[in-house]
């Protein structure tokens, strides 16, 4: 039997600790091309190109109220004012050691939306990142 809680799931962009995420899915990472593509030719034959680009993005999705948002603006606001980009490590880790998703650089694409609703809303933050590991939980044991 496997076990999961969401509290497990620990997101780090540098020193700074991601919190207060949304309900559903709060954090979503994936590549930006496929792994490997594939080219049929004419007469069926099949040629299948591994891909180099192991870019990818993650979008983090937190609650309006929440501090997090102004820390990540902050850093956004910081690399507008200097013209340097702030890039830091990123981490995805399950603590019940089923994945790990790790980026050496990640910066933020751009601010979250400013929306408003009835009900506290979600703000999407998504960072781009040079290169979007994964690796399985066992190298996490």
């Amino acid at each position: 039997m496997f076990e999961y809680s969401p509290t497990d799931i620990i997101v780090q962009w540098g020193p700074t600790t991601l919190d207060g995420f949304m309900e559903g899915t709060f954090v979503n990472g994936e590549r930006d091309e496929d792994s490997v593509t594939k080219h049929v030719g004419s007469k069926g034959t099949v040629t299948a190109t591994l891909n180099a680009n192991v870019s990818g993005m993650v979008a983090c999705t937190i609650v309006q109220g929440d501090p997090t948002n102004a820390l990540l603006l902050a850093a956004l606001f910081k690399q507008e004012r200097t013209g340097k980009l702030e890039k830091r490590p990123f981490s995805i880790t399950d603590l019940a050691g089923t994945m790990l998703v790790t980026a050496p650089n990640a910066w933020i694409r751009r601010p979250a939306n400013a929306e408003f609703a009835k009900e506290a809303v979600g703000r999407e933050w998504i960072f781009d990142c040079d290169k979007l590991l994964y690796l399985p939980g066992i190298a996490l044991k």
